[in-house]
């Protein structure tokens, strides 16, 4: 058997991705920390001999505190920083926690639930490698596994906020795996699609939405979601098996119809997958400005790069749920823009990545001087906005064709390749390696 690993599993209350997950883990014979808000939700892992800890992934403190206890029972070390995030849900359902954040049209959600469910969502998962990563480092060969969905991808209407966090979610984990990759710690993407669960709940439309009329459908939507959801045992096998191999791949698509979501995202226009002939006749036009940032990985920026990779994925959900009112949503993706608000980061002191201060002020100015001019850019926008028929997404600034053909036209690994060349991430890498220095990482 390989060699035993360390692993920790947020949000493993019973029935749930997160208990199956730490469940296959031990089956495995390796070390399995597992955590949920309660402890006696976990009695059924605790039980087979799991280790089991209360924890708020909200609560900064609480996350210091166990990561104490966990370094003081590893000698300081943590090889798999594992997924199991309590708000995962396949697309057309939701838990009881989450309800109001999770289901409903961009005109019935309550801000108030959408920025708790991003709490959990993205800012939980930062905050957890932000605080563990002395402890994945330690080990040398570490894994980081997010949760994600294929509703990332889906635009699924009534599901504007999920889709959104777990597609900043995934944009965090790219911009993620290139900024570890020096410290040969790996970043899974879990794509998950429909998997069951006993925590699945209902969701009704509330009275007095624009939506109302569309309930009886929605509710058989909800009712069919989990005839052919995959078991979670099955389910967290394929996922286990793949987080311990040597060379796990960075997108892993498991459960429910992932493969198709795959398919459909890989080889269909974005056009027929959101049904085409809703689109009609245009009476208005929303105009969201997203950035090549959501899709192109640029390290140190990896909370602005989830903020517009959220955004973009918001604005394909919202484009669906109003195209019954013939309004229409145009993303900007936009590239390089002249600013005066475009300044150079000046890395912490102790930041691992300070001897690369210099080469990335230098990166920044040399883009501020190829920049497009600002009023050239408000000219492409302007004309696009008032065109009867305005296009889905509207590429402009400096590079933005560049980068729309290699997203389109190259593998994730090959642009990963190309960003970490051209961002100083490879010789960062190299020097960190014949470094004498490295201790004090």
């Amino acid at each position: 058997m390989s060699q035993k690993k360390t692993v920790l599993i947020t949000g493993s209350s019973a029935g749930g991705i997160g208990c199956a997950l730490a469940k296959e883990f031990h089956s495995r014979g390796h070390r399995v920390f597992a955590t949920a808000r309660r402890l006696e939700t976990m009695e059924e892992l605790s039980a087979i001999g799991i280790e089991t800890f209360v924890l708020d992934v909200t609560n900064l403190e609480a996350i210091r505190k166990i990561k104490a206890e966990i370094s003081a029972k590893t000698g300081g070390r943590l090889d798999i920083l594992g997924p199991g995030y309590v708000y995962h849900v396949s697309p057309s359902i939701c838990t009881s926690e989450v309800t109001k954040a999770l289901s409903g049209a961009v005109s019935d959600v309550d801000m108030s639930d959408v920025r708790a469910l991003f709490e959990t969502n993205l800012f939980a998962p930062m905050c957890m490698v932000q605080e563990f990563l002395p402890l994945l480092i330690s080990s040398r060969k570490a894994c980081v596994a997010n949760t994600g969905s294929v509703a990332s991808l889906g635009a699924t209407p009534f599901l504007s906020s999920y889709n959104a966090s777990k597609a900043a979610l995934r944009s965090f984990g790219n911009t993620l795996r290139i900024e570890l990759a020096p410290f040969n710690i790996k970043v899974v993407d879990l794509m998950t699609g429909s998997v069951q669960s006993n925590v699945v709940k209902p969701y009704s439309i509330p009275d007095g939405s624009f939506y109302k009329s569309l309930d009886p459908e929605y509710q058989s939507i909800i009712q069919g979601s989990q005839n052919n959801a995959t078991p979670a045992g099955e389910y967290a096998r394929t996922v286990v098996a793949e987080l311990l191999k040597d060379k796990p791949r960075q997108t892993l698509w498991a459960g429910g119809p992932s493969t198709m979501i795959w398919f459909t995202s890989t080889f269909l226009p974005t056009t027929l997958v959101e049904f085409l002939p809703l689109l009609i006749t245009s009476k208005g036009c929303i105009v969201n400005n997203g950035s090549v940032a959501e899709i192109v990985s640029f390290p140190f920026t990896s909370a602005y790069n989830s903020s517009k990779a959220a955004l973009r994925s918001f604005s394909d959900t919202l484009r669906i749920e109003l195209a019954p009112f013939n309004v229409r949503v145009l993303h900007l993706m936009t590239a390089a823009v002249k600013s005066n608000i475009l300044k150079p980061y000046t890395f912490p002191d102790e930041s691992l990545y300070k001897s690369m201060e210099e080469s990335h002020r230098t990166r920044y100015i040399e883009q501020e001087k190829g920049a497009m001019l600002t009023a050239q850019f408000a000219r492409v926008v302007v004309a696009e906005t008032m065109k009867i028929a305005p296009r889905r997404s509207l590429w402009a600034g400096t590079n933005a064709i560049l980068v729309w053909f290699l997203d389109t036209f190259l593998p994730k690994s090959v642009m990963d390749w190309i960003v970490t060349d051209t961002t100083g991430m490879l010789k960062f890498t190299a020097w960190l390696r014949n470094s004498k220095d490295k201790k004090r990482i």
